[in-house]
């Protein structure tokens, strides 16, 4: 592989790797992918996983509320329901 191939190059993991990383069964893999839950494609005879698309998958989010917030949000919610006439 040539300098401009390298920079190129997407890292990626084969179903089984995926399947590692996540500490799930590659049958689950293969099942998000068909679901449209995880992005896979094929590489030949290959069905691939994107590091990218594996990180994504596993980084929490913004919208994500604690359990804390959550109740705060539902508390407030109660509140200003009793106080409408």
């Amino acid at each position: 592989m040539d300098e401009k191939e390298k920079e190129l190059a997407i890292p990626m993991f084969s179903v089984s790797e995926a399947s590692q990383l996540l500490g799930l069964n590659a049958v689950t893999i293969r099942r998000w992918i068909k679901s449209g839950k995880l992005q896979g494609f094929w590489l030949g005879s290959h069905l691939r996983v994107k590091k990218s698309d594996i990180t994504a998958l596993i980084t929490p989010t913004d919208t994500v509320l604690s359990i804390k917030d959550l109740a705060k949000e539902t508390l407030e919610r109660i509140n200003n329901d009793r106080h409408r006439p």
